[in-house]
C-alpha cells in the first residue's frame, strides 16, 4: 500500500534514433540504484517510461501524479525538448505546450529536471508554475550529465523536501568526477509559488485490545503516525 507521505518520482527519456546516441538507460540505473541504497528508500516510488513519444508525457504525468518528473535525453539549441515520434526520429516539443501541461500538474509536482543540453530557457517557462526546475544553460556532456543525476537523487534520497542541497550535491558531484561543467545545471525558483494548506481528514479507527497492553496500542499510533505523516495523531481513550 502506497503511504501517504511518500515521494514519487517520474524519469522520462528519451534517445531518438537520428540523433548521437545518450547513455539514458545508465543513468536511470544510476538513479535507480542510489534511490535503493538510500536511508529514505521505503519513502521513495520511481517509475520510469522510456522513448517516450508526445502523448506518453501527458499520460504519464496526470496518471502518475509525480512529486518530481526527471526528463533525459536532447535538447535543441533554441531551448526545446526532443522526443521520438512515432519512427523513433527527432520530434521536438514547443516551449509553451511544455510549460502548459506542468500548469495543469502543478497541484504535485514540485521539481522538474530537465537533464538534456540547452534547457534552461524551458526551465524559465515551466518555473512559473513550479516551486523548483533544473534546466541545463549550454550542452552538458553525457558524463557530466549523469553525475549531475547521480548526486541530485543522492541528496534525495536523504532529504526529499530539499531541492536546493539536492541541486548542490549533483553540481558537487560533476567536480568530484574530475568532470567539466559543475556550473552548466541551473536551479529556477518560484518564488512566488504558494503552496496550498493540506486538506485535514479526521479518521476513527476502532479496535478491541487489552487495555494494559501498551506496547501493543504505543507501536499501532506509532506505525500510523508513520505511514499518515502526521506527527500530531494522538490515541483518544473512551
Amino acid at each position: 500500500m502506497e503511504a501517504l507521505n511518500q515521494t514519487k518520482i517520474l524519469f522520462l527519456s528519451s534517445d531518438p534514433s537520428d540523433k548521437v546516441r545518450l547513455r539514458v538507460g545508465q543513468e536511470l540505473r544510476e538513479i535507480r540504484e542510489k534511490l535503493q541504497m538510500a536511508c529514505l528508500r521505503n519513502e521513495i516510488i520511481l517509475e520510469s517510461r522510456e522513448a517516450i513519444r508526445s502523448g506518453d508525457i501527458t499520460q504519464a504525468i496526470l496518471a502518475f501524479s509525480p512529486h518530481i518528473v526527471h526528463f533525459s535525453g536532447h535538447g535543441m539549441s533554441s531551448g526545446e525538448l526532443c522526443i521520438e515520434d512515432r519512427l523513433g526520429k527527432v520530434q521536438t516539443v514547443q516551449l509553451d505546450a511544455l510549460a502548459s501541461l506542468f500548469k495543469l500538474a502543478s497541484k504535485h509536482v514540485k521539481c522538474v529536471v530537465l537533464n538534456t543540453c540547452h534547457s534552461e530557457i524551458q526551465a524559465k517557462a515551466i518555473a512559473q508554475y513550479i516551486p523548483y526546475v533544473v534546466g541545463m544553460s549550454q550542452e552538458i556532456g553525457d558524463k557530466a550529465a549523469i553525475a549531475f543525476s547521480t548526486g541530485f537523487y543522492k541528496a534525495i534520497g536523504a532529504d526529499c523536501s530539499d531541492i536546493e542541497k539536492a541541486h548542490e550535491a549533483g553540481c558537487v558531484e560533476i567536480q568530484l568526477e574530475n568532470l567539466s561543467g559543475h556550473f552548466i545545471p541551473v536551479l529556477h525558483r518560484n518564488i512566488n509559488y504558494k503552496t496550498e494548506a493540506p486538506t485535514r481528514l479526521t479518521v476513527v479507527v476502532t479496535a478491541t485490545i487489552n487495555r494494559d497492553d501498551r506496547s501493543l496500542v504505543e507501536a499501532m499510533v506509532a506505525h500510523l503516525r508513520k505511514i499518515s505523516g502526521d506527527a500530531d495523531m494522538t490515541l483518544l481513550e473512551p
